[in-house]
């Protein structure tokens, strides 16, 4: 915003006060040389439109100062300057400043009906009045000090401090704004006046709350109250205060885990430690300022750590050489080859000799048959002899393989042996649930038959006592008896 502005100040007036006017101009710039005001004669150079500059001039300042002199409005003046001033200053909060001249006691009339007597004015009682000069001045520079004033206030928003960079920032910001060092020091000692203030009460309350702490962590419901009316007298916003509270978990977590790492390393030495070590322990919980009931909490974890993972370390650890087991037997056996040498068979060939037959006349000779002889031929059989083949390598997919089904087979062993003997745990267990439960139902009903039958002989019992109970109004019962006679006789 502070870039868009190439005057400090529009100096609107009748060109007939300019003598004046100039004056003021050359005393302001002699209290800061760097400031712009634009004055027309100055600023309009040859060739250039007046009314296109002038427009542009009025934009491109940051404050008006609106010149009132006895010869009141000139034509520039009240016929173009002062409608695009009022309007600048309704819709950007532009400020305008009325200033009367030496001369003029009061706002003119012409300029009643304007909301320009609604504006505190500064009066000149003469073109050498240091006061009003002054206040000019600090009216002038009013808006750049806003400025500036209005970032200071944005940085320390945060955290209360103006860290390197942002301090860099409002430099640049300053030697825009034109604004002196001294100018610029006292709007940031003003602005951070309170937090200062607010720093000394939120380091007060750092001061208590440490000493609480001393006491141990968690706090206290008391110690929260107390530390509560502290920060109310205080005036101590909650989020600072929820800030201190979160830095003492922090640490406090840090001291725990501090203390578990201790412990743990003690552990490996043993599981049951020495005096020494618990001594030693002790003074570090002690030095920590750690509370007891943390502290056994921590070495209930940490037992209950290196327990389990004994636990799972032991079964692992035996599937582990099992698999290394079953890795080295998986080896290429050698496997005997039969060489079998072809059998040589020799089939006996019959030989037959013709047979003569002679037939004499009238005579009959004896026939003679050959037979044929047969001359068996050896037959030779090969013995298969068993030739050792080389070893043959199995290549890394196999041997990935075999690992990895050797693996999952001794998981899927190990995991249906533990199914197994749990279902036949809880089959036990429900075994022996029911029988007890079957034995009860048996007394149960047993005792049910007994008192059944106590209740059925009641009824004729009672009738029976009832009825001896109750004599008839005939009988001997009711009426008065007689003394007995000496002679009577009882069956």
């Amino acid at each position: 915003m502070s870039d868009q502005f190439e005057f400090d100040a529009f100096l609107a007036h009748n060109s007939k006060d300019k003598p004046d006017v100039k004056i003021i101009a050359a005393k302001l710039q002699e209290k800061q040389s760097n400031l712009e005001l634009w004055l027309d004669e100055k600023e309009i150079k040859g060739g250039q439109t007046f009314l296109l500059r002038l427009q542009e001039a009025i934009t491109n300042s940051r404050c008006a100062v609106f010149f009132i002199g006895t010869e009141g409005q000139g034509k520039w003046q009240g016929g173009l300057e002062l409608p695009i001033l009022v309007q600048k200053f309704i819709d950007e909060k532009a400020p305008l400043i009325p200033v009367l001249l030496p001369g003029v006691n009061d706002m003119p009339k012409d300029y009643k009906h304007l909301f320009l007597k609604t504006i505190q004015w500064i009066k000149f009682s003469n073109i050498e009045d240091s006061n009003k000069l002054n206040e000019l001045f600090s009216s002038i520079k009013e808006p750049a000090k806003a400025e500036y004033s209005k970032k200071v206030e944005e940085y320390l928003a945060d955290d209360g401090e103006i860290s390197l960079a942002e301090s860099a920032a409002l430099e640049h910001l300053q030697e825009t704004l034109k604004l002196t060092d001294d100018e610029a020091r006292a709007i940031r000692d003003e602005k951070l006046k309170p937090y200062g203030e607010y720093k000394k009460k939120l380091d007060k309350y750092k001061q208590t709350f440490a000493s609480y702490l001393k006491k141990g962590y968690p706090l206290s419901e008391k110690d929260k109250d107390e530390l509560k009316k502290l920060q109310e007298s205080l005036n101590i916003k909650d989020e600072n205060v929820d800030k201190l509270e979160k830095e003492a978990s922090e640490e406090y977590k840090k001291k725990l885990d501090r203390y578990k790492q201790t412990f743990a390393s003690y552990l490996k030495k043993g599981y049951r430690l020495s005096e020494k070590d618990k001594g030693e322990l002790k003074k570090l919980q002690e030095d920590l300022n750690i509370k007891d009931e943390d502290v056994d909490k921590l070495e209930k974890e940490v037992k209950r750590f290196f327990f389990i993972a004994i636990a799972v370390t032991l079964p692992t650890v035996a599937i582990i050489v099992s698999l290394l087991i079953n890795v080295s037997t998986l080896k290429t056996t050698t496997t005997p080859i039969a060489t079998l040498t072809p059998t040589t068979t020799t089939t006996p060939i019959a030989t037959l000799t013709p047979t003569t037959t002679t037939t004499p006349i009238a005579t009959l000779t004896p026939t003679t048959t050959t037979t044929p002889i047969s001359t068996p031929t050896p037959t030779t059989t090969a013995t298969p002899i068993a030739t050792p083949t080389p070893k043959t390598k199995l290549n890394p997919f196999s041997r990935v393989f075999g690992f990895v089904f050797n693996l999952f087979r001794s998981i899927f062993s190990f995991v249906f042996g533990v199914a197994g003997f749990v279902f036949n745990l809880f089959h036990s267990i429900f075994s022996f649930v029911f029988g007890v439960a079957g034995i009860v139902a048996i007394i149960l009903f047993f005792v049910f038959i007994l008192k059944s039958n106590e209740d059925s002989y009641k009824p004729a019992v009672e009738q029976s006592e009832i009825i001896q109970d109750e004599p008839s109004p005939d009988s001997d019962i009711s009426k008065p008896k007689k003394p007995f006679d000496d002679g009577e006789i009882f069956d």
